[in-house]
């Protein structure tokens, strides 16, 4: 059974959600670019950056532990189930008024380090952000560790739907930056209390009220420490770049290396909601003892993320000037060789994305942690040393080299706990590199001819389409599965 049978429903769940909020979410990039000036627009997500760093420190990893023990405990004892979310979510809530009192005390030291007075009322008044999107993600991963994808999709759609509207609505009545973030924070407020009432109703009271096990709060506790470390070093690695941007240069800065960033999120999207599903699944087939199931679903796994980001990546690197300069103005041209460096941090991302996950719910993570520590370290040194010397594209420079190591130590792990076939591997990639570069010359030819949103749109198109046929033919993609997910 192919991996899009096996996950069926799920995927096509939390893909659609994904699909969704990635448009709204692109909607409000584009229009935030646009409604506000680029000061405002780069003080506003250096805010969000910040904010996100200390919101992985409020959620400690609990979320993904505790996903991870309802994921095994549904299976060998369900009476445990109300007393791992309990707990989860208690100790979930005693890490968000740490944070809070935290940054309560020393935001006004933050807007003086980064020489931003205006940062100071905006770390402020998003208290609120960190503890009503820590309360999302609490959601979001318990309703993963019950497999009910359908359930965590609507939380997921409520929530990213909902900055688009409040935070788009509140600018256009002039309320700017401060308005924009407002409507972040009304949205998580929201989607976290319905999906709390959600998981009340639906799992708590499913099963029958036992003596809780010994050692579990113990074990669910141990397992958060090494999913926080990795967790903070992501947060850390995709955000500190942000910080130090705007440390080194300033905010105008800071909105052109989150324009290219955001980019390259809008475009995780197919992985990340094959991985959301995926990992639980990997998990059953391994704790099973099938681990040539498990074996088979990660090479098809990895095989689809090469075939769509490969390409993907040379697209975005031929068409990132036309891409910025039609979307977000002309005023944020010096975004286009960010962009390009990061094209090649987009087909690294999923592929640590997909592998990384898999490794926290089948017990790397405490392996996973320990390079990703070291790598975000190496990053924040880099961004260090490369920005004064070389710009805002030093810290592209940075997070690709970063990123490499870390993505490929991530296979290495994986590879010791299943079989992955490497000659397999090498031709499925050589294939793939064949159609991105046949591809890839179709679009630069036509490129020249771009003038506006429709013929970007339109060459974009031609792109697909050339994909679409080169994978197909050369027998890459199986139409009848992949119309599984569209049905």
């Amino acid at each position: 059974m192919s991996i899009i049978s096996r996950l069926g429903n799920k995927l096509k769940f939390e893909f659609t959600a994904r699909i969704v909020a990635v448009l709204s979410g692109g909607i409000l990039t584009v229009a935030l670019a646009r409604l506000l000036r680029p000061s405002e627009y780069g003080l506003l997500f250096l805010t969000l950056a910040i904010l996100n760093i200390s919101i992985t420190f409020s959620r400690l990893g609990i979320g993904k532990s505790t996903s991870r023990y309802i994921s095994e405990y549904r299976e060998m004892d369900p009476g445990q189930i109300p007393y791992i979310l309990r707990f989860g979510f208690l100790f979930t809530l005693l890490m968000i008024s740490i944070v809070c009192v935290i940054l309560l005390v020393v935001h006004k030291t933050i807007a003086d380090l980064v020489s931003e007075p205006n940062l100071n009322r905006f770390l402020l008044f998003g208290t609120a952000f960190i503890a009503f999107s820590t309360l999302v993600s609490f959601v979001r991963f318990s309703l993963q560790g019950f497999e009910d994808i359908k359930g965590s999709s609507i939380i997921f759609l409520i929530d990213r739907g909902g900055r688009t509207v409040f935070a788009l609505g509140l600018v256009l009545i002039g309320l700017g930056a401060t308005g924009a973030l407002a409507g972040y924070i009304i949205a998580s407020v929201i989607s976290s209390i319905i999906g709390i009432i959600y998981i009340y109703k639906s799992h708590y009271f499913e099963s029958i009220q036992e003596r809780i096990e010994p050692q579990l709060r113990k074990r669910i506790t141990e397992y958060s420490f090494p999913l926080v470390v990795s967790s903070a070093a992501r947060s850390i690695d995709n955000r500190i770049d942000i910080f130090l941007v705007g440390f080194f240069i300033n905010p105008t800065a800071v909105a052109y290396y989150t324009i290219s960033k955001q980019l390259i999120d809008f475009i995780q999207v197919p992985i990340s909601s094959l991985t959301f599903t995926f990992s639980p699944a990997i998990k059953s087939e391994m704790t099973k003892g099938n681990l040539d199931s498990a074996a088979n679903m990660y090479e098809e796994a990895l095989s689809y993320t090469l075939l769509l980001y490969v390409p993907a990546a040379a697209g975005l690197i031929i068409l990132s000037e036309p891409i910025i300069r039609v979307f977000f103005g002309k005023q944020y041209l010096e975004a286009v060789p960010v962009l390009q460096a990061l094209s090649v941090y987009a087909v690294l991302l999923s592929i640590s994305v997909l592998t990384g996950n898999s490794l926290d719910f089948i017990g790397r993570a405490r392996e996973r942690a320990i390079i990703k520590g070291i790598t975000s370290v190496a990053n924040a040194v880099l961004n260090v040393l490369l920005l004064p010397r070389m710009g805002v594209f030093g810290a592209a420079i940075a997070t690709v080299i970063t990123h490499s190591i870390f993505t490929v130590s991530t296979i290495y792990y994986m590879s010791l706990e299943i079989q992955v076939r490497k000659l397999w591997l090498f031709r499925y990639s050589t294939a793939v590199v064949a159609i991105t570069t046949v591809m890839s010359i179709v679009v630069y030819l036509l490129s020249k001819y771009i003038s506006n949103m429709i013929s970007l749109i339109a060459i974009v198109g031609v792109g697909v389409i050339t994909w679409t046929f080169l994978s197909v033919t050369a027998g890459l993609v199986d139409v009848d599965e992949v119309s599984q997910i569209v049905q």
